[in-house]
């Protein structure tokens, strides 16, 4: 799997590069943490975890949903991917395998196999970078670098 992290107070997401197939081979995977601008919604930041086909699907899925909203996608394909969005007006959303999305009334938050250090890290004055960092010492799935993306403050609602 792997470690993402997202925080309001920073205004950003981090990752780690590392992509783990199912026959447990290694692999540094360059942009977990997407860049994303909507018309209605300004920009935003996309992440993923979990079955990378299905963390790739998934992206597909919702940059589709944003131009052509109340379409129907096919959910059954994406079952084993989680994602996260951070918009620029401090909005955190959760996506559990489909495009309904659950806000999160949180100042941090964080999602894949090292969610747990990395949040532990976090709750204890950790930045993004450094609680990747953590998780990456303490998830045989967290590791080979650290992607970070960063919005502006913005006025979209």
């Amino acid at each position: 799997m792997t470690t993402i992290c997202v925080s309001k107070k920073e205004m950003a997401m981090a990752a780690d590069r590392q992509c783990t197939t199912e026959n447990g081979h290694m692999a540094r995977y360059q942009h977990k943490i997407l860049r994303i601008h909507s018309e209605k919604t300004g920009p935003m930041l996309l992440a993923t975890s979990g079955n990378i086909d299905h963390c790739l699907q998934f992206e597909i899925w919702f940059q589709e949903a944003l131009k052509a909203p109340g379409k129907e996608y096919n959910k059954a394909k994406i079952k084993d991917a989680v994602a996260v969005t951070l918009y620029d007006n401090g909005q955190i959303f959760l996506y559990e395998g489909t495009l309904i999305p659950f806000e999160l009334d949180e100042p941090t938050f964080a999602i894949g196999s090292g969610a747990s250090f990395a949040r532990g890290a976090m709750l204890y004055g950790a930045n993004l970078k450094q609680a990747i960092r953590i998780a990456s010492l303490c998830d045989a799935f967290t590791g080979l670098g650290i992607q970070y993306e960063a919005l502006k403050k913005g006025k979209h609602v």
